[in-house]
């Protein structure tokens, strides 16, 4: 039974890396798209980049602490 919980944890974060590429080209490619559209070349491409690796980054964070609250091997310490 528990190596199927750990099976579900690769999984989980073998899911992360792809995420992450998925995030970034997608916003990108918006972003390419509008500056092709509108000619304004590169603005809405590296604002779309950015905005891919921030949402993607997001995304990495919630997985880890959802999976550290999950297991209880939280390392942060809370602020008293």
């Amino acid at each position: 039974m528990n190596s199927r919980r750990d099976n579900r944890e690769y999984l989980r974060y073998s899911s992360v890396g792809i995420e992450l590429v998925l995030f970034v080209l997608i916003f990108f490619g918006c972003g390419h798209w509008v500056d092709r559209k509108f000619g304004t070349l590169p603005v809405f491409s590296l604002i779309g980049g950015l905005i891919g690796i921030v949402a993607g980054f997001y995304v990495v964070f919630r997985t880890i602490s959802s999976s550290d609250k999950r297991s209880g091997n939280s390392d942060m310490k809370t602020p008293k």
